[in-house]
């Protein structure tokens, strides 16, 4: 059988569409009758958050080999509302072992991209019949710049042996996918996801030996496990003596802590009483040192300004002497003029 391009999704009932790298499937039963690995019937949405799932599947049907990768996510059909198991995506199936590589993950990722621009909305797929809008997608996969990008598709040897189990992945897949050995995830049905809480909602209804999580540790597989609480010891009467003893021994430690800060608080109060005291007595002296300088200035002051009697008195006597020679300038002066006006008379009688 030739690899083929599978488009996928409940867009009203499941409906699948098929393309080999050179037309379109009409009837896949022809291929594999019944083909039911499109819809996962192990790790599947049951979110209308879920993010995006990857998956690779290993299978036999008329003893020959098989590998499917797998990329889905949530979509609604056109007129319903359910959401666990509503799902689309896209696929490639071949009879060779399909590698896990990143250019095979990113050529679904482009035809998954372009099969939501056109035919869902809002998470919600649009019309119930998408065949057309499908195979415009096929088209320009095998016509991409003059290439067949189908004919592109890395392959790898089929492993000789495969662990049947399905197991869970947490892991960013689209940055990290080729950091996982490819020896290591050789099992019937692997599911990568970067949504931890998804991956234990789905091992929680499968069982941890159905549906084992791993993460990638250092470049290796190693088994998710859950931290468990270290549990709680059983009390015994035995215990529960103990525990009276401890109780009493701590609250006598209590009680001792509690009389000793008592003491401390006492011998603190007093200090700080004496202090307090000696303060006071400080602010005293400087408040009674303060008044007295004000006094003493405004005392100084008044005495220069205050003259005494006697002063007063020997500074008229003063003022007296100096008065006299001025008293004798007068009266030769009077007798003068009075001389004079006798002179005059006498002439004018003449």
């Amino acid at each position: 059988m030739k690899t083929h391009l599978i488009f996928f999704g409940k867009s009203q009932d499941f409906k699948a569409v098929y393309f080999s790298s050179e037309s379109k499937t009409e009837n896949f039963d022809l291929e594999i009758k019944d083909f039911d690995l499109l819809e996962s019937n192990i790790f599947t949405v049951d979110d209308i958050n879920n993010g995006e799932i990857f998956s690779k599947y290993f299978f036999e049907y008329r003893n020959k080999k098989y590998s499917l990768l797998k990329l889905y996510s949530f979509a609604q059909a056109a007129n319903g509302s359910r959401i666990s198991g509503s799902i689309f995506g896209v696929g490639l199936l071949s009879e060779e072992n399909i590698n896990l590589s990143k250019s095979n993950l990113k050529l679904l990722k482009v035809a998954k991209d372009n099969f939501e621009k056109l035919s869902v909305s809002n998470k919600k797929f649009n019309k119930s019949n998408f065949d057309v809008d499908v195979e415009k997608i096929w088209k320009a996969i095998i016509n991409n710049n003059g290439q067949n990008l189908l004919n592109h598709i890395e392959y790898d040897n089929h492993p000789k042996e495969i662990n049947p189990k399905s197991i869970g992945v947490k892991l960013d897949f689209f940055t990290y996918l080729e950091s996982v050995s490819k020896q290591q995830i050789l099992f019937n049905k692997v599911y990568f996801s970067n949504d931890l809480e998804h991956l234990k909602r789905t091992q929680l209804k499968w069982d941890k030996s159905e549906f084992p999580i791993f993460i990638i540790h250092n470049g290796t597989l190693k088994e998710y496990k859950e931290k468990v609480l270290k549990p709680t010891a059983v009390k015994t009467a035995e215990n529960d003596n103990r525990d009276i003893i401890d109780l009493k021994i701590d609250y006598d430690d209590l009680k001792q802590k509690h009389a000793e800060l008592k003491q401390d608080y006492v011998s603190l109060r007093h200090t700080f009483k004496k202090r307090e005291f000696f303060y006071k007595v400080l602010i005293g002296i400087f408040l009674i040192a303060l008044s007295l300088s004000v006094v003493y200035f405004y005392l100084f002051k008044s005495e220069k300004q205050i003259i005494s009697p006697q002063k007063v008195k020997e500074k008229q006597t003063s003022l007296e002497k100096s008065k006299k020679p001025m008293e004798n300038t007068d009266t030769t002066s009077v007798k003068l003029n009075s001389n004079m006006g006798e002179t005059n008379e006498k002439l004018e009688s003449k």
